[in-house]
């Protein structure tokens, strides 16, 4: 990696502020205390606590992993996206499972197409570099 390509401070505030926003969500929506998700992903209390509070600029990726995959049992990719687009998956899994199966065919079909037309577009628009 060059070093054009290493996160400045401003995205590891960021790509930091997202992870612990992430693990707070999911704690409060699986009912899992500080305690149980230290003691989950063998963490030690300063580990999950500077990460909650911001004091970690960068967070080791293990560190990471153990919080998702051993601590809370999501994978590490959650933890990582937009809190708002884990929210949204969350909603459209949840109207989906609403759905008759049937239906649930015919939603898979038309967001095949958008997501197929998304590809064309995009494809068709001039590269920026």
């Amino acid at each position: 990696m060059c070093l054009s390509d290493k996160p400045d401070s401003m995205e590891r505030d960021a790509i930091t502020m997202t992870v612990a926003k992430n693990i707070e969500v999911l704690m409060d929506k699986m009912g899992v205390s500080t305690a149980d998700l230290q003691r989950r992903a063998g963490l030690n209390h300063s580990a999950l606590y500077d990460i909650m509070n911001g004091r970690s600029q960068s967070p080791r990726l293990a560190t990471i992993f153990k919080i998702a995959e051993e601590g809370l049992g999501v994978p590490t990719w959650v933890l990582l996206r937009d809190p708002e687009e884990n929210a949204l998956d969350d909603n459209l899994n949840f109207a989906m499972l609403r759905l008759p199966v049937s239906k649930r065919r015919e939603f898979l079909l038309m967001a095949q197409a958008l997501a197929d037309e998304a590809d064309r577009q995009s494809a068709a628009q001039p590269s920026q570099a």
